[in-house]
Formats: structure tokens, sequence, C-alpha cells
């Protein structure tokens, strides 16, 4: 190949100079065209990110990559019936944001199951307001994260080990030295006997021996090099996403401390330096240990015992930089977090930034919608829950938004919590731990009927709601139920969901429920403690196959109407005949 490339290497000196300039000008255009490679992926993920910025602001769910996400347990006391996960989830919508680390972050932050310190979210919250301006760094972190090259979690896993376990060539003070006298008797005897000082090759009397420490410690050596091989990727990456962390000063609290956390470490001369840095240098010396992988690493090794030089070098990496691997990457985790939530700050300048109080009762809020809508489709409504001993007690016909709004409710407390805006105009509310029960499904496999499935989720209810205690700083339940104990006979479910609500009102906990069950506002302690509300439905009375519209707007009282009949009609299961049907 080299002949093909430089053709006139045996053909005098105009010749070879030609050559010389032919294959340095190869060079220079397989670089060249390396870099526009780059370049091009580089443009390519952010024409990525900004279509996916469109879907995104119009809740375009077909068109939005899925990113990978957690998976709760499936008696997580919220996930599932806010949808925090999955198809069309707050984790589809801000996922796609963030890199492995950020969606890791993001994921623990909105699947909490009780609320993060007070004065935790109003940092975050600070953070959040100070990065939604910064257009540019979040499409960057996105577009890095898009071009990060995928690594399990096992082996991220073995290489937190080996950078937080102690060294093992250089631990033990005989290794190096004797691994340094032997490479430099073979160099030292190899270029004695070319230089014919010496007639005899005893460079192989130290060669033999440092084939003997090759094969003695071969399987240590290449274990180490496998855990440390993980830390390539990351090193090769994720040095410019932790630039953008340090690309300004911030004056939030949380993203200073960020900052701080990914400059901590030392090189192993003792001068500070940067994760970036350091991961920079992590990337040269994997390369450097690569020679393993050579076609010639068998005469390398031999003539230097490289791969002892390389592991050393890496184990210097090792003792000083290892030990802050966690701390970085889990700061680089939460800033590309915060990132993801300031988007929504960002897109939906009409959000409010929501006040969490430890010293409320009440959750309010004004103009409340569900954040997974489509904004010009989500209807607001003026919402209060609490305080302790009162119920939002929610009725109305089918399709008219009693299920939208407990998810509103929700979803809006979750993001609260986790330091973003909420889909509001205002919302206040004490920290709140939500445990729901607004999707109930039987199980076959497990023998479970749809009765049984309800009545453990309501126990997981009522315990989660009677366990608040602010004297003992368990958070306060935000409990929501819709259309509870369906699986049994009418008269049977309203006895039963009135003792499920009388002793949710007995709790601390503030909540709603959603019923067709009228008769269930019928006892007479919960009739002193609920607050009525409706929806309902818009129809032509005059015209009986008029399309019913729905103004989803939350009204005082008892709903009086009913549209089961209309819609079986519609949808033509009703057999509408005078004979049969009065």
């Amino acid at each position: 190949m080299v002949w093909a490339v430089w053709p006139g290497l045996d053909g005098g000196a105009p010749a070879g100079a030609g050559s010389a300039l032919a294959f340095a000008a190869f060079v220079a255009l397989v670089i060249r065209h390396e870099r526009l490679e780059r370049r091009i992926r580089w443009t390519g993920a952010l024409a990525d990110v900004a279509d996916e910025a469109l879907a995104r602001l119009e809740r375009r769910w077909d068109t939005l990559p899925l990113p990978p996400m957690p998976t709760p347990h499936p008696e997580h006391p919220f996930a599932h019936d806010l949808d925090v996960v999955g198809r069309a989830s707050l984790l589809h919508l801000l996922g796609g944001l963030a890199g492995a680390w950020g969606r890791a972050t993001l994921g623990r932050w909105l699947l909490a199951e009780a609320p993060p310190a007070t004065a935790e979210t109003v940092e975050r919250q600070d953070a959040v307001a100070e990065l939604a301006p910064e257009v540019a760094t979040r499409e960057s972190l996105a577009a890095h994260g898009r071009l990060a090259p995928p690594l399990t979690e096992a082996a991220l896993a073995r290489f937190g080990g080996w950078a937080e376990s102690a060294p093992w060539l250089t631990a033990a003070r005989w290794r190096m030295p004797l691994v340094h006298a032997v490479t430099a008797a073979i160099l030292l005897l190899v270029g004695l006997h070319a230089a014919g000082v010496l007639d005899r090759p005893l460079w192989l009397l130290p060669m033999i021996m440092g084939w003997a420490l090759t094969a003695r410690w071969r399987r240590e050596t290449h274990a180490r090099f496998d855990a440390a091989d993980p830390g390539r990727a990351l090193a090769e990456h994720y040095p410019a996403v932790l630039d953008l962390v340090h690309a300004r000063e911030f004056r939030a609290a949380r993203l200073r401390a960020l900052q701080a956390a990914t400059r901590a470490g030392t090189a192993a001369g003792g001068a500070s330096e940067s994760a970036a840095d350091a991961l920079r240098r992590l990337a040269r010396l994997s390369a450097i240990s690569d020679a393993r992988h050579m076609y010639l690493h068998f005469v390398v090794q031999s003539l230097t015992l490289w791969d002892f030089h390389a592991l050393a070098a890496l184990e210097r990496w090792q003792r000083a930089a290892g030990p802050h691997v966690r701390g970085w990457l889990a700061a680089l985790g939460e800033f590309e977090a915060l990132a993801a939530l300031s988007s929504l700050t960002h897109d939906h300048p009409a959000w409010c930034r929501p006040v969490v109080d430890p010293a409320r009762t009440t959750l309010e809020a004004r103009d409340l919608a569900h954040p997974l809508l489509p904004p010009a489709a989500a209807v607001g409504n003026d919402v209060e829950l609490g305080p302790p001993g009162r119920l939002l007690f929610v009725t109305g016909s089918n399709m008219s938004g009693k299920s939208t709004l407990l998810r509103a409710i929700g979803i809006n407390a979750v993001l609260a919590q986790t330091g973003a805006a909420a889909c509001a105009a205002g919302l206040a509310l004490p920290p709140l731990a939500p445990v729901t029960s607004l999707r109930v499904s039987d199980s076959l496999a497990a023998g479970v009927s749809y009765f049984l499935a309800e009545l453990r989720r309501l126990k997981l209810v009522v315990d989660r709601a009677e366990a608040g205690d602010s004297t003992t700083g368990a958070p306060r339940a935000l409990f929501l139920l819709d259309e509870i104990l369906q699986g049994t006979n009418p008269a049977e479910r309203q006895i039963a969901a009135q003792q499920v609500l009388l002793r949710l009102l007995r709790s601390p906990a503030v909540g709603a429920v959603t019923t067709h069950d009228l008769g269930v506002a019928e006892h007479p302690v919960l009739a002193g403690a609920l607050v009525l509300v409706h929806f309902e439905e818009q129809v032509d009375e005059r015209d009986r196959d008029a399309p019913m519209t729905f103004d989803h707007r939350l009204r005082p009282g008892f709903a009086r109407s009913t549209n089961a009949l209309r819609l079986l009609r519609m949808t033509g299961l009703y057999a509408d005949d005078d004979r049969t049907h009065p």
C-alpha cells in the first residue's frame, strides 16, 4: 500500500521528493476528511435537536424519539398513573434534551417517592431560571448526547470500580523499578549489539526476563486494561460536554457548586486539573494502552515492556483522578437535568415558578392545565386542595375531563417539587408525596382480579396518606383517586368508597376523587367535608344526533347531566327503537 501511495520511493531524488509531497498531501486530506466527517455529524445532530424541539412544542409524540428511560416498579405510587415514564410522558418530553447521565438524574428526580427538601427545590428553581435563556448550551448538550457512544451499565460499573480501587502494578514499590531496569537493559544491549560493541546478543537475557514478567502478570495487567477501557468513551466525548459547564460564570448557587465539583481533582504532578482536562489525559493514555491490540505488539512488548509502562501511566491517573470520577459524572448529570428542565421555562413563558412552602396546608393553583397536552388544546382551571379534612369531589359525564384534571394536579406537583416550571398561571403547595389510583389493571398471570388489584392500590394510598406526619418529617401525601371500586356492585361500592374516603379525611393528606356515583356524598360526615365541583358537556337537546362538545371548565356543585346513552347512540351500539325503548 505504501508503494502505491509513494511510487517513486526508489526512483531517485526528484521522484522521491514528489512522492513524499504526494504522501503528505494524502495524509492532509485524510485529516481534513475526518474533520469534515465530525463536522457533518455535529451539524446533523444539531439539526435533529431543532426538529425535535418543534415536535416537543407541538407534542407530536409520534415524531419525537423515545429515549431510554428507567422502568419503575409496577406498584410505584404514581409513575404510571401520572405518565412520568413511557410514551407521551414527562421523560419522553424531556429525556431527549440530556445525555445518559442527565436522563438518569431526571429519572431519579421525577420518580422520587418523597419530595426533596424545600431548600433543594428552590436551588434547582434558581438554576433552571438561569439556564432557561441558554438555548445554545441546551442544544449543544442534546447534540452531544446523541453523539455519545453507548455504554452499558455493567461497563460503567466496571470502569467506576477500577477508578476508585487501589492501583495494582504501582502499589508494590519493587515492580516498576524492576520493569524500568529490564527495559533499560534490553534497549542498552540491543543498541550496543547493533553498534558492534558487543558481538553476542546479550540482550536476549533481559528480554527473556521480560517475557517471564509478561507471562506472569498478563492476567492482572489485561484485567485492569479491560476495566479501564470503558473510560475511553467518556474520555473522548465528555470533555466537550464538561467545557459547556465551565463556559460561563453562573449566579445560581447550584450551578456554581456543579462547576466546582467538575473542577475538583489533581493531576499526578500535584497541579490543579479540571474534570475535562483529566478526561482528555485519560484519552491519550487509553490510546497508548491500545498498543496491546497492534499486529506488532509482541515485538514492541519484547523490546520495551510497553504494557507495563502504559498501565503504570493509567494507574497514576487512577490515583490522582479516579476518586473524583463518580462526583464528576453526578455533577454532569445534574447539570444536564437542570438544562432539560429549563427548556420548559423557555418554551412555555406563561408557565409559572411554583411556590413550595412547608408552612402551607393547601395546594392552590390558578389556570392549571396538563403539561403533556398540546398547549393550544390544554384548558386551565383554578383548583384548591385541602386543608386536611376537606376533599375535592369531582363529578361529571364521560369524556368531560375528570381524569385529566387529576393527572394535571399530580404531574404539576411532581414538576413543581423537581424544580421545574408548572403548567399554571400560579401554583403554591406544601411538600407533597403523590400517591394515586387512576389506572388499575388485573393480572391473569398473578391471579389478581380487577377488584383485588384496586383494593391493593387503595390500601397503598390509604397507608401513605396516614403515614404523613409533620412531627416526624414524613411527607404529607397528595392522593388522587379516579372512579374507585368499579369492580363490584353499586350498593357495596358506595359503602366501601365512603369508608375509604372517611379514612383519607382523617389523615393529614390532601387530595381529590372523581366519581359518577353521587350517592357517595350522602354520608353525613362526608357531606360536610366535600368540596363539590363538576364538568359538563354541551349538547343541543333539540337534536338527538347532534354531537357533544366539552369545554373542560370546572364548575361548582354536582354534575346533573349524563351522556352514556348518547355516546352509545353515536357509536351505533344503542338500538334506537321506539317499540323497545320508550
